[in-house]
């Protein structure tokens, strides 16, 4: 049997008004396809200026140009890697190496 989904609206075809300045944090981390708490530290570390028109609820609301901005501030060249490298690949059995040697060592001496 099949659940039901609930009634959500799809976050790909995104609902922001493209004229709106304005944006909460929610929105703001919708437009930018970030999480909520993405946003929020980011306020907190003083990246992004905010105004906060109600501090008891908590609403903050981030100019859509400081969001551009911050990200064109956050644009890297990412090199390429070199052929053959995999720097993704974590070594899983550092000991082995050590084992290697040892025993390289051992019947070098023997």
């Amino acid at each position: 049997m099949l659940r039901k989904k609930p009634n959500t609206p799809p976050v790909v075809g995104s609902t922001i008004d493209p004229e709106k300045r304005w944006f909460t944090t929610e929105q703001a981390a919708q437009y930018l396809s970030v999480s909520v708490s993405t946003i929020r530290a980011v306020l907190h570390r003083g990246e992004i200026k905010a105004a906060r028109l109600q501090p008891r609820a908590g609403g903050y609301h981030i100019d859509r140009n400081d969001l551009d901005s911050w990200l064109e501030r956050r644009k890297r060249i990412v090199p390429p890697y070199r052929a053959g490298s995999r720097p993704w690949v974590r070594d899983v059995k550092p000991w082995r190496k050590r084992r290697d040697r040892r025993r390289k060592g051992a019947l070098s001496h023997g």
